[in-house]
Parts: structure tokens; C-alpha cells; sequence
């Protein structure tokens, strides 16, 4: 069976009309991108909409939000920050299960670098800015804090 394009599976759930689809894929190929980096790059849906139809193209787990129980400091120390910002990805612990966050399952090469790091992981998708406010929000900075504390009792 022939899995569904991404843009089929925003007009099957009615994020955007067969007219903007028609549009978009005329227009991504006059910009030189995939159809995916164009209703990205120029916002035409938005990121929640956009995860969403990835998880179900890829069928893959779809978290909305990082919440402070599925972020675990001790999977976030293993990458750097740089690698987690640069690529916008995350590790997260959810019920017993290792999840790899992406926004775009097409971008494979980082999943495959952080599943080196972190053994008997999945993937999954989260909106693209959630896992940004997530890794801004939760990776550990005690060495940062410890620091901060010793030049205020200076």
C-alpha cells in the first residue's frame, strides 16, 4: 500500500484546502524545496497541524508538549546542548519508553546520532517549538546555577 504524502494527509484533515495544496507544491517546487520545507519556511501550517500529519505519515507517537515529568535530566546530559538546539531534537522519558522528539521525521541523521547515544529509544514528533521551549526549559544547568551562587556569595 502507498503511504499517504504529507500534503494529502493536511487536506484529509482539512488544515488545507486541495486548492492550497495544489498551490504549495507548485510554489515549493518554483522555491526549490520539498513541500514539507516550504509550508514550514513560509508558515502555511501551523507547527502543531504540521507534527501531527508527521506522526500519522511516519506513524510515529505525537506529544504536544514536554511536560517536567517526561523530561529527564540525566537523558539530556548525554547530548549536547549545541547538537539539541541545532537540530531540534529531544530525548524524553515517557511512561517506561525512551522517545527521540523531532518536528521532521525526513531529517533523519540526528535521530540516528541521538539514538547512538541513548540505546532502546523511538522516535516520535513534537511541534517544532515545543521541544525548542523544552530544551531551553529543562536541559540541566547545575554547573551553570553552582556558579551563579558562588559569584553572588563573592
Amino acid at each position: 500500500m502507498l503511504k499517504k504524502s504529507l500534503a494529502d494527509i493536511l487536506v484529509e484533515r482539512k488544515v488545507i484546502t486541495p486548492a492550497h495544496k495544489e498551490e504549495y507544491e507548485v510554489a515549493s517546487r518554483a522555491e526549490n524545496l520539498s513541500f514539507e520545507e516550504y509550508i514550514r519556511r513560509f508558515e502555511k501550517v501551523s507547527d502543531v497541524d504540521s507534527a501531527q500529519a508527521f506522526a500519522l505519515k511516519f506513524e510515529l507517537p505525537f506529544i504536544e508538549r514536554v511536560t517536567e515529568k517526561m523530561a529527564d535530566t540525566d537523558l539530556l546530559a548525554k547530548v549536547p546542548l549545541l547538537f539539541l538546539r541545532k537540530n531540534v531534537v529531544m530525548p524524553v522519558r515517557v511512561d517506561d519508553r525512551i522517545l527521540l522528539l523531532t518536528s521532521n521525521p525526513f531529517e533523519f541523521q540526528p535521530l540516528d546520532e541521538l539514538a547512538l547515544l541513548i540505546e532502546n529509544s523511538q522516535p516520535a514528533v513534537a511541534p517544532r517549538s515545543a521541544i525548542i521551549e523544552a530544551v531551553n526549559r529543562y536541559y540541566p544547568l547545575e554547573g551553570t546555577k553552582e556558579m551563579i551562587a558562588e559569584l553572588g556569595e563573592e
